[in-house]
């Protein structure tokens, strides 16, 4: 992601647009994950820490990281790698 710290006036089309993109997943993720949402955000934008995805402990990892990559891309428009996410096998999930 570019540095915005511009006065938007200065934006060219193709800097607001991806402007655009970076808030409208912002807000995606704050109003469908609240708090860890706006910390899954912050994590892929900033590359501090891996993204967590908790699944079936009788779930595989791939079978875990195809539906989340899925997730990611449809609902939030991330582009996750799988080295950028940490699997946590759960037994107390809700289904």
């Amino acid at each position: 992601m570019k540095d915005f710290n511009k006065d938007l006036n200065s934006l060219n089309l193709v800097e607001l647009k991806e402007l655009l993109k970076e808030a409208k997943t912002y807000k995606t993720l704050s109003k469908q994950l609240g708090t860890r949402g706006i910390q899954a955000y912050k994590r892929s934008r900033l590359g501090l820490e891996k993204l967590i995805v908790d699944h079936f402990p009788n779930v595989p990892v791939d079978m875990a990281w195809e539906q989340a990559s899925r997730v990611y891309k449809s609902i939030f428009d991330m582009d996750v790698k799988k080295d950028d996410v940490e699997f946590r096998p759960k037994e107390h999930l809700k289904g």
